[in-house]
Parts: C-alpha cells; sequence; structure tokens
C-alpha cells in the first residue's frame, strides 16, 4: 500500500548527504547483482527483477524511506515528542512556503536537498517545528530581529538574535539532527528516547 507524500526541500550536512547517496549507489549495485545471480540460476529476468522489487523496499530502501525512519525515530525523542497542539491552517499554510529561518551559524557544510517522505510524517513534523519554536520566532519578530533590519543590529541585539535564533527547530535542524543520530552511519547511538 503507498502511502501520500510530500516532497520537502531541506539543508542537510554535506558529509550526510554524500553518504545517503552512497549507500542508494550501493543498494542499486546490490540489486543488480541479486537480478543478475537469479538469471544464472535460470530465472526469466523478469521474474528476477519481479523478487527484487519485492525485496526492495527491506533491503534496498530508498533515501526517502531511510530519512523517514530516523526522522520518525528523532520525532519521538522527549524533547520533540509533544504534545503538540494541531496547526490551525494559517500556520500550516505559512509552513508549507519555502524559505529560510534565522539561526546561527553552525560551521557545517550543508546542501539542499529534497526528499519526498510520507505525508502525515512531513505534516508532524511541521507541526513539531512550529510548536517548539514559535516562541522564540515570536520574540525575533517582536523585537525586529528578522528581516532586512539584521543588517543594522548593534552588538547586544545580535547576541539576543543569536541566543532566540539557537531556540528554533526549523525543520531542516531536526532532519539534520534525524540523520545525525540514526542516519545510514549513526554519529552516535542516543539515549534521550521516550
Amino acid at each position: 500500500m503507498q502511502t501520500d507524500t510530500t516532497r520537502i526541500t531541506v539543508w542537510v550536512q554535506f558529509s550526510a548527504a554524500s553518504l545517503l547517496e552512497k549507500m542508494i549507489r550501493q543498494h542499486r549495485a546490490e540489486e543488480h547483482e541479486y537480478v543478475e545471480t537469479l538469471i544464472e540460476q535460470g530465472l526469466k529476468k523478469r521474474e528476477a527483477r519481479i523478487q527484487a522489487a519485492a525485496l526492495r523496499p527491506e533491503r534496498w530502501p530508498s533515501i526517502g524511506v531511510v530519512v523517514a525512519d530516523a526522522l520518525d525515530l528523532r520525532l519521538t525523542e522527549t524533547d520533540l515528542a509533544g504534545p503538540w497542539a494541531p496547526l490551525t491552517a494559517a500556520e500550516a499554510a505559512r509552513l508549507s512556503l519555502s524559505g529560510s529561518w534565522p539561526g546561527p551559524w553552525t560551521g557545517q557544510h550543508l546542501v539542499q536537498r529534497n526528499y519526498s517522505l510520507p505525508t502525515p510524517l512531513v505534516n508532524w513534523l511541521r507541526t513539531v517545528s512550529w510548536r517548539k519554536s514559535q516562541d522564540a520566532l515570536q520574540a525575533l519578530e517582536d523585537r525586529g530581529l528578522v528581516g532586512r533590519r539584521v543588517l543594522t543590529l548593534n552588538e547586544a541585539e545580535q547576541r539576543d538574535r543569536l541566543h532566540l535564533a539557537a531556540q528554533l527547530y526549523p525543520p531542516g535542524r531536526i532532519v539534520r539532527e534525524a540523520l545525525e543520530r540514526y542516519g545510514p552511519i549513526p554519529a552516535k547511538p542516543t539515549a534521550d528516547r521516550r
């Protein structure tokens, strides 16, 4: 049964994007080798491909499946688990727009990637992102620390902006943390699971 998907664009670490792309190349090669082995064993090419396709979701998952699995695990950690009120129609519309959130430079080399993820997961990601960030984002907006004015902030305002921006959890940050913790080669296990 195919789940509806939503395509989202996020900035992820170059290293994570590279690992995911390498994993997919490896999956394709392994699947090709599997098909060739079945053909050598006497199966017709079509039958071999059908068998491989049946194994693909578990044995050679797509990038979207790997990202979704990692994201699902990250969203269950205690700091993001909620409970969260559903988004209003206006909030959902705002979050569906592309654009960057204010934030500090993390020192990481980021690349933009598009992932097709299950729509309910994308909706939950946006809900968690908004609910976790709304107070800090409101404070940034109320104090005039976003938009073009950031070019003229004094030192105290810049510190205030960085402090508030560090409290934001845009979707990209949550996806990056998910890939760091649960991606193709997780950086470290986390004990912060509920």
